[in-house]
């Protein structure tokens, strides 16, 4: 039986070049302002255009941050896709190993159970009506570790 071959990936992770930190310093310094501003009547319209070049300038840094996370999930993506078939390939010879497995681990409980029957059949005496074996029965002697000497 020949071994797996080990995986082995390697990923080139990227940079993003952009001027947040600009962008941010201006942002506070805008809601500073503009959170002490009190609004009157004849600066409505220039409040309303601000507003509105806020949510655009909002609405283009989203856009960017969405798009550029698409462009970079790109390679994940398809990664991604192809390991999930390949793990899924790894499921036969574990499931055939491990049903042998547990048909093994089947039969050995089955013998230990006669033999656990055995045993208390020889020494039961005149007391089997009294304890049968079902009242006293610990599933842990079943185990492969379960000493009968104990």
């Amino acid at each position: 039986m020949d071994g797996l071959v080990p995986v082995r990936v390697a990923s080139r992770i990227g940079t993003i070049e952009d001027n947040l930190d600009a962008v941010e310093s201006s942002i506070r310094k805008r809601a500073e302002e503009y959170g002490k501003l009190a609004i009157t009547e004849d600066m409505i319209k220039e409040g309303r255009q601000t507003l509105a070049d806020i949510r655009k300038e909002k609405a283009a840094l989203d856009n960017e941050r969405k798009e550029i996370k698409s462009q970079w999930m790109k390679p994940y993506l398809a990664f991604e896709e192809r390991a999930k078939k390949i793990i899924a390939l790894y499921d036969e010879p574990i499931e055939a190993i491990n049903s042998q497995l547990k048909q093994y681990d089947a039969l050995q409980k089955e013998e230990k159970r006669k033999k656990i029957q055995e045993v208390y059949d020889a020494a039961k005496g005149e007391y089997g009506d009294w304890f049968p074996l079902e009242r006293i029965y610990d599933a842990k002697w079943e185990n492969k570790s379960y000493s009968p000497k104990r």
